[in-house]
């Protein structure tokens, strides 16, 4: 079977505005799960694009008032979705943000409820002038670089995919058996592979250079 992987509709129609405030929104919401750290530590990785999402709907939503059926269209989800993560309750995800064990087992309707209520109370801390100190404590330009490539939606299934592999990576011929039967922006990932050089050191240098080749 062959994973389609397709970006944000009409993200890049989306000014540096928003993004700037989507960013404000993503890093409180981190900060309120204990870091980027922490997502790592419990294999949580694939969340940051339900996060995202969330941000974009919100910030859509209060600062754009854009209608559901406007934000769906942007952000890729139904109209349904847009509903459910703006009514999220911020209680529901107090309640259960120090139990990520329990959260994991959940299904995927569930950690977009998680999401919704975790940007809206975000967006709550936001609104009262409590701005993101992991923004500014913990990362630098480089490294807000590094999470954008993290939560771009193709970026989560690869990172899952190459759960394992040992660092260097000296060819193409490890990543191809773990990345097999992937489309991305509707290239094969060995079309993809050609244009990389190699070797390849960490994560992000993958991603970054995955990055430059669909380009």
């Amino acid at each position: 079977m062959v994973i389609q992987i397709n970006p944000i509709n009409n993200q890049k129609s989306l000014n540096r505005e928003i993004e700037k405030k989507v960013y404000n929104i993503f890093f409180k919401s981190l900060e309120l799960l204990g870091g980027l750290n922490k997502l790592i530590e419990y294999k949580t990785l694939t969340w940051l694009e339900s996060i995202v999402r969330a941000a974009y709907v919100k910030i859509l939503k209060e600062e754009y008032l854009k209608t559901d059926e406007e934000i769906a269209k942007i952000v890729g989800l139904t109209k349904q979705t847009v509903k459910n993560i703006l009514k999220s309750d911020k209680e529901y995800v107090m309640k259960k943000i120090n139990d990520f064990e329990a959260i994991k087992k959940e299904e995927k309707k569930s950690r977009e409820h998680f999401a919704g209520g975790l940007v809206n109370w975000a967006w709550e801390l936001l609104k009262k002038g409590d701005e993101p100190k992991i923004m500014y404590e913990y990362y630098s330009q480089k490294s807000i670089e590094n999470v954008e490539l993290y939560t771009l939606p193709w970026s989560i299934i690869v990172l899952e995919k190459i759960k394992g592999i040992k660092y260097p990576i000296v060819s193409k011929k490890g990543l191809k058996e773990k990345l097999d039967n992937i489309k991305i922006k509707e290239k094969n990932i060995n079309e993809i592979l050609d244009k990389i050089e190699f070797p390849i050191n960490n994560p992000p240098e993958l991603l970054h250079k995955i990055k430059e080749a669909l380009e």
